[in-house]
């Protein structure tokens, strides 16, 4: 070997080595990020979605933790007010606009994760009650409103008409929910019930208030109107049915009474559907309209991300995922309606 192909010969295993350095480098920095992530509900679908979205990004890995609603609404708070917060995890409308005021929801950025998530895809409603000032602070991954579910069986025993829509009032409903309510001839305490709802949250009770012109606040929500002639007579008519009219239980699991037969009609969320037996015949229908008309309450859940996350992108890459449709026709199994748009041609949707 001549002096001119040594001198050569070194420059190239030289520039091999540098070479080689800058990969390990760049391998080195594509290090696995590793994500806490917060879920609350059904368990199997948050494993599903983190085996599939860890198997489709290798880069990163997600730490998974379940906790129950107790959780999410004590627990999750005092976690993220004490820096300790996952970096994504689920939020309920009920807490939106707290955890935006304390600054603990990040301001989500089409541009960030991998680019899957556009607005435009999805309602609306859904879209809106995650947005403050034109900001958007979690990707929607259900909506939840209040309906009335009824025991077709009972009606047919009483020889009622099924909930008709030209014709549901308070009254309608009232004389339903009387005829509906059973008792034994021993015992002073029916054997079945007429109504009962999903609990007495504000959640629960504002419909009835909306249904008479009544609300809990004010439209800017800075006041409160409870005390307002419209929200005083509906909450009257509402404490008159259990008190007064005795057509429902004063306790108990309603969801558990409607199962059973124990109860003709229960106001409920699209949760509950999961829970009735295949063969139940039953049947859902809006809630009854009072002077003002036909109204709910709508709520809903969406995936956000702590604001001082170290992986921003990575965690919005990851929100991303649990919002898309995969995501979400997974939920459809377990009661959860979707809040993409085109979501009922879905086949998990039929």
């Amino acid at each position: 070997m001549s002096k001119s192909e040594r001198f050569v010969f070194r420059m190239v295993v030289a520039l091999t080595v540098v070479m080689l350095g800058a990969l390990t480098t760049s391998i080195a920095a594509k290090e696995v990020v590793t994500l806490d992530f917060i879920w609350t509900g059904n368990a199997n679908w948050g494993r599903e979605m983190v085996a599939r979205f860890e198997a489709e990004n290798p880069d990163i890995k997600i730490n998974y933790e379940t906790m129950g609603w107790k959780g999410l609404s004590n627990v999750l708070p005092v976690r993220i007010a004490g820096g300790v917060a996952p970096d994504v995890f689920r939020v309920v409308t009920e807490q939106a606009t707290s955890f935006v005021a304390q600054g603990w929801l990040m301001p989500l950025d089409e541009k960030l994760g991998n680019g899957s998530f556009k607005a435009q895809d999805y309602h609306d409603v859904a879209i809106s009650m995650w947005q403050v000032d034109g900001k958007l602070y979690g990707l929607p991954i259900g909506v939840n409103a209040l309906t009335l579910y009824y025991n077709r069986d009972h009606y047919d025993e009483m020889g009622l008409q099924y909930p008709d829509l030209s014709n549901w009032t308070w009254d309608v409903f009232l004389d339903n929910a009387r005829k509906l309510t059973r008792y034994t001839s021993a015992s002073s305490q029916p054997e079945r019930w007429g109504y009962a709802q999903h609990g007495n949250s504000p959640w629960a009770i504002s419909p009835v208030l909306f249904q008479n012109g009544g609300s809990i606040l004010t439209p800017d929500w800075k006041q409160s109107n409870i005390q307002s002639p419209e929200s005083v007579e509906a909450l009257q008519w509402y404490a008159d049915l259990f008190l007064k009219h005795q057509v429902g239980p004063k306790s108990g699991n309603s969801r558990t009474m409607f199962i059973n037969g124990q109860l003709s009609m229960r106001a409920g969320g699209q949760g509950d559907v999961a829970f009735y037996p295949e063969g139940m015949n039953h049947d859902v229908t809006y809630l009854p309209a009072g002077k003002a008309g036909f109204a709910t309450a709508i709520g809903g859940d969406c995936i956000s991300i702590y604001p001082y996350t170290k992986h921003p992108e990575e965690a919005q890459r990851f929100a991303e995922f649990l919002a898309s449709k995969f995501g979400q026709e997974l939920l459809i199994s377990v009661g959860t309606v979707p809040t993409l748009k085109g979501a009922v041609t879905w086949p998990a949707f039929a």
